[in-house]
């Protein structure tokens, strides 16, 4: 399994950032591009986001989402 190790990364292989959007409920591009610039994703989004990622083979640290 492919391990990503950027946001950006992530963001991509969950489908770009509309996908992102309908997947966690944010309200806007925004949150996401800030969640990019940022690079950390709201913990609370870790499971949702990490199997959304194992779906398409791929996985990624925890430490994207600010945890060890």
């Amino acid at each position: 399994m492919e391990i990503l190790t950027t946001h950006r990364a992530v963001v991509d292989e969950l489908g770009g950032v509309e996908a992102v959007i309908k997947l966690t409920g944010v309200k806007s591009d925004t949150v996401v591009y800030n969640w990019m610039a940022r690079q950390k994703f709201p913990p609370e989004l870790y499971v949702l986001m990490s199997r959304a990622l194992v779906g398409v083979g791929k996985t990624a640290p925890p430490s994207l989402w600010g945890q060890s």
